[in-house]
């Protein structure tokens, strides 16, 4: 587990290897209820593992991929769900580089944002002024009970209700995310 020394180890890998009791110690409720214990997952954003792809600017470590895969790795170690959920609940540095300033951080306020969400296309985004309007059921998913954003893909709905389709022939898609309260 502990293949680096010193400087080529970020304090968020370290933190996640000394989660490494913690996660042990709670595996068995993780299975038994399908989900991380807020416990756990309070631990896992003070150690800094939800922003490990955040901006530094916004408080994030803003890590080199290779080195966020070590840390996912190592969280996996302990418990293959806790580095999955730390995997989805990470990817909010990567979905906000996609996003201006403002909007990605008005979906996450700070580095300890976590994502979630779904890409079966089960909802519909109608038009309406100044943006969609999101309506649909979606398939429970991994870390969505601790997430503060959710992601949904919907097809494009217009004015009248009627998909939208592309020139290509293809119905229009987008991928939304929301706050998740």
């Amino acid at each position: 587990m502990n293949r680096d020394s010193g400087d080529n180890v970020s304090q968020v890998r370290k933190a996640a290897i000394e989660l490494g009791p913690q996660i042990r110690e709670v595996a068995d409720e993780i299975e038994r209820e399908r989900r991380l214990p807020s416990s756990l997952v309070e631990a896992m954003k003070a150690a800094g593992v939800f922003g490990i792809a955040m901006p530094q600017p916004w408080g994030g470590s803003e890590l080199p991929l290779p080195e966020q895969l070590e840390v996912l790795e190592a969280l996996s170690y302990f418990d293959g769900s806790v580095g999955w959920c730390a995997t989805i609940g990470s990817a909010g540095g990567f979905i906000s580089s996609w996003l201006s300033d403002g909007a990605g951080r008005e979906l996450f306020h700070d580095a300890h944002g976590i994502s979630a969400g779904s890409v079966l296309f089960a909802g519909k985004a109608t038009r309406v002024d100044g943006g969609y309007r999101v309506n649909g059921r979606w398939p429970f998913n991994s870390g969505c009970l601790h997430a503060t954003v959710l992601g949904f893909t919907c097809h494009i709905i217009d004015r009248d209700g009627k998909p939208v389709i592309r020139p290509e022939g293809f119905p229009e898609m987008r991928l939304c995310w929301l706050p998740a309260s």
